[in-house]
């Protein structure tokens, strides 16, 4: 793939927060009428539209060879958005924040834990190629993400 025509449209990374901030606006509104929750929304829509930035940094930085860049966006991402966690219970004044949400964020919290669990039992044992199309620890990642969307799904 040439990286130049990538190159080229790098400017474009800005618009994917506002566009996907404004399909949300539009249609945040009508999904949980049509029997999808508020949670499974957070959960799903808008965390798939506000990462779609460090997706295309990571295969950015994938098409320059550098591994070490895109592996570390994606964890440091991670840690980043933890950090704003604790800085959302700072401005939640109406108790500990974690307190006052659905006990179903155990869900998607439990699969996050287990899905970095993966990736670093995947930092530690270093394959020296993949089977197939995907390594071993990828398509885990990837089975725990369908299953938990599907199970996001039914929790309404």
């Amino acid at each position: 793939m040439d990286t130049n025509y990538f190159l080229e449209y790098i400017w474009l990374i800005p618009l994917f927060p506002l566009a996907s901030a404004a399909i949300m606006l539009l249609l945040g509104r009508r999904l949980p009428e049509k029997a999808v929750s508020f949670f499974c929304v957070g959960s799903v829509f808008i965390a798939v539209s506000t990462t779609l930035p460090e997706l295309v940094v990571s295969v950015s930085a994938l098409m320059i060879g550098a591994a070490d860049m895109a592996v570390g966006n994606l964890f440091g991402s991670t840690v980043f958005n933890l950090f704003v966690l604790a800085l959302d219970d700072i401005f939640y004044t109406a108790g500990p924040l974690l307190a006052h949400v659905s006990g179903s964020h155990l869900v998607t919290s439990v699969s996050a834990i287990i899905a970095l669990s993966i990736a670093i039992i995947g930092l530690i044992y270093r394959a020296d190629k993949k089977p197939v199309f995907f390594a071993w620890d990828s398509l885990a990642i990837l089975a725990i993400y369908v299953f938990v969307l599907s199970v996001l799904y039914t929790m309404r």
